[in-house]
Formats: C-alpha cells, structure tokens, sequence
C-alpha cells in the first residue's frame, strides 16, 4: 500500500499511486500548496516508491528501501530555506542521463524551488526541456509565482490545499503535543497563515500570551511596547502572534452581539469585562483592519522583516488607544 502514513489530499495521492502501478510517473513536476501540509514528505515517498527494487510500497525492505534516501538513482536537493545556486542543480543533467542504477527510474528532488537564484534557474530549465525516459523531477514551492514562466510551462502542476483540522488535530496527537489546547487550536486553524504543525509550540504560547497583552497595551510605556515587539520579532514569532491577536480582537467584537461564531476561549478570561472597556467596538474594527494589511504584506514577502512591517502598526494602536483614554 502506497502513501499509508499521510493524512489528507486523497485525490492527489489516489491518481499517483495508480500512476506508480502502471509504472507510468514520469517528467516534471511542481508540487505546490501552502507550508508544511505534506508536499515534501510526499514527494521524498515518490523517491522512494521508484527506486525501489522490491515490493514498491510501504512495507518493502529491500536494500534500497532501508538505505533511502542514500541510493544511487536519487538526488535531493534541501536546502533548508537558503538559496539554491548553480553548482546545486549542476550535476542534475548529467545524473538524468544514465540508466538507473538499481531502481526502474531516476528521481531528483528539489524543496523551495522558488529558492533558485537567475542563474540556477537558467541552467535547470535547460535540463527540463529535454527530461529523459524513466526520470522524475519533482519541484517543491509555495510561491510557484517566483519560478521563470518558462519553468512553469513545463511543470505538471499538483496543488496542495490546506489539511482539514481533524487531520491536523491527529497529527498533531501523533507528534506527542500536548493535546489540552489542540480544542482551541482546532477552531483557529482556518484562520492561521501559518503551518500549526509546523509552529504548535509558537501557536500554544501566544494563545496564552495575547489576551494579556491586549490588557497590558493600555498600561506599558511606549519603550517597553517597541521592546516587546522587537522581541517578539527576534524570536521569530511575529507573523503567529499576528494571527492570534487578530483571532482575539475579532472576538472580542463577536462577543458584544453574542455571536456563536467566536473562535477562541475569550470567553473564559478572567479579566474579560476589563478587555471589552479598552477595546471598543470602533478600535476592534479600525485593529482588524491594520492587522489584516501588514498580514497581506508579510504574505507577499516584502524585502522587510515581518517585525519591522508590523511595529507601525503597533504604535498606531498604541498611541489612538491613549488618545481615547484621554
């Protein structure tokens, strides 16, 4: 059996392993989606599955399959999120080249394809003109919008959509977290940006560490504001704080309507009355906003760090709150 330990993107994973069956997967392809849902893990399975010299799935035991990824027929280029250069996708061409060694086909992968620089990306788009027979080349990015449009014409391209949140909350179980949040978390996870599987500690502390802050704002000097913010930043935590700050003040507007919509436990704060004195509806509605601009900002990868698009904003909410205290 094929792909036995994911969860999610049955579709995809149906018509690949009818295509591994048939021995059929072949040429290039660009396996796109947001971060962390699985396109990477999946696309090192491929690898596996077509070099295998044995059963072909899951529970195959042959050579190759207890020493992948170190197999002949195989390259994987990851570079953890740093460019990837010419003398990385170099040896590509000549590697397509030869017969398989042991395996029925050759694979190369590569994880943050967006990475390449100019001249990287010239020189793999030459190899990808001409993919040999029994080859695989399988392109990992979430931002396909950065690849040469000539790449892209030449890619078979497979999206990925975000995990449902009961897949999430099982992996998550899997992975050991500490389950007592995953409720909360749950609900939010239509809201993140950001992978929680990838960030559940981040995510687990700033459900914590938010409300206080939207009580603290009103109180904290503008020095130990800009400290908490680049320090935040430093930690790099900036784009989850944003989303469950952005969860709670949409919250707090829900709940003056009673809303049945809301998405956090901000009903069970403490200090919730003193939350809903400081943060009127106006201010909620004019923070929803900002918030949601510097999250499309960050989104779009601007050459500045998440902290230093979002600390504007921040003062703004700073200084028209101490405005209205006035």
């Amino acid at each position: 059996m094929f792909f036995s330990k994911i969860k999610g993107h049955m579709d995809i994973l149906s018509r690949i392993s009818q295509e591994i069956q048939n021995h059929s997967l072949e040429g290039v392809f660009l396996f796109t989606g947001p971060i962390a849902v699985g396109k990477f893990t999946i696309a090192k399975m491929i690898g596996k599955y077509l070099t295998c010299i044995g059963l072909e799935d899951d529970t195959c035991r042959c050579e190759n399959c207890r020493h992948f990824p170190n197999v002949p027929d195989y390259i994987e280029i990851n570079k953890s999120g740093g460019m990837i250069t010419v003398s990385d996708v170099e040896p590509i061409s000549e590697f397509l080249n030869l017969v398989a060694y042991r395996g029925k086909s050759r694979v190369v992968i590569i994880d943050d394809a967006h990475n390449m620089n100019k001249a990287s990306a010239n020189r793999l788009l030459k190899t990808l003109e001409e993919i040999p027979k029994n080859c695989v080349i399988i392109l990992i990015s979430d931002s396909p919008d950065k690849l040469l449009p000539p790449m892209l014409s030449r890619c078979y391209q497979i999206n990925f959509t975000s995990l449902p949140a009961d897949d999430i909350r099982d992996i998550l179980k899997t992975l050991g977290n500490d389950t007592r949040s995953i409720v909360d978390i749950g609900r939010m996870i239509p809201y993140l940006s950001e992978s929680v599987i990838v960030n559940y500690n981040r995510y687990f502390e700033q459900i914590k560490y938010v409300p206080k802050f939207l009580k603290d704002i009103s109180t904290m000097s503008e020095d130990d504001l800009i400290t908490e913010i680049k320090e935040i930043d430093r930690r790099g935590d900036t784009i989850v704080f944003i989303d469950i700050l952005l969860i709670f003040v949409n919250d707090l507007l829900k709940i003056r309507y009673d809303s049945p919509d809301v998405v956090s436990s901000v009903k069970n704060i403490d200090y919730l009355e003193e939350l809903t004195e400081v943060w009127r509806d106006d201010f909620c509605v004019y923070t929803i906003d900002r918030i949601r601009t510097v999250r499309e900002e960050i989104r779009k990868k601007i050459n500045l760090k998440p902290g230093q698009l979002f600390l504007p904003t921040v003062m703004w909410l700073y200084y028209f709150l101490h405005k209205t205290k006035k």
